[in-house]
């Protein structure tokens, strides 16, 4: 509602302007320090007070390369560091890739009996990320038997996704009102009937031949 907004970091003054941009501003900050973090060797540090907590996450390619820089249809292993407080039954994790304007997709393990005291290692590998250029980020979700309400997602990495936009085709009308945050790649087109004839505008297409993807 206000026109004009002034971001403050500890009593300093980083910008002042236009709301939509110093919001935007702070949004992109925040999100290269999650970016960084994910960077430092052992991950991202998310605690937590209940039975299990995620203290650990890291992001690797493909051949187990740490790395927060992506491609369209690139594989994306996401290993999470999990410590149970004490013995918990039928555990159950999900992660959910999210942009600017909410989740994009979700992986959900199968459900585990029992967790005994102790650190848990999982990892999630997404076989093909199906997403134009932009950030993202990572949200976990962990659920048990004494899990008393459905918990919120917590962020616990982010990545890009660096592919050029002229790759998926430079007239694109996805490609000119895209979000910073970017969003799914689904190949498309489009035809205009008018008593002109028919007209072909320029949709979206895949860099590449994408597989099926699968999630475990």
């Amino acid at each position: 509602m206000c026109p004009r907004t002034i971001w403050l970091d500890h009593g300093v003054i980083r910008q002042v302007g236009p709301t939509a941009e110093v919001i935007r501003a702070y949004i992109d900050a925040v999100d290269e320090a999650l970016i960084g973090e994910t960077a430092r060797p052992g991950g991202s540090t998310l605690d937590q007070t209940d039975a299990i907590a995620v203290v650990g996450a890291t992001l690797h390619d493909k051949n187990r390369r740490a790395t927060s820089d992506f491609d369209y249809g690139d594989v994306l292993r996401v290993g999470l560091s999990c410590v149970a407080r004490r013995d918990v039954e039928y555990v159950q994790c999900s992660l959910t890739i999210r942009g600017d304007y909410g989740p994009l997709f979700t992986a959900t393990s199968d459900t585990f009996d029992c967790w005994r005291s102790g650190p848990h290692d999982l990892e999630c590998v997404f076989e093909s990320l199906p997403l134009l250029p932009g950030l993202y980020r990572v949200e976990v979700q962990v659920r048990h038997a004494a899990t008393l309400a459905l918990p919120l997602p917590r962020t616990i990495a982010a990545f890009r996704v660096t592919t050029d936009l002229s790759a998926f085709g430079s007239d694109s009308l996805v490609g000119a009102t895209k979000s910073r945050g970017g969003f799914l790649a689904v190949a498309y087109d489009w035809r205009v009937q008018t008593s002109a004839g028919e007209q072909v505008l320029a949709g979206l297409r895949r860099p590449t031949i994408m597989a099926p993807s699968r999630r475990r």
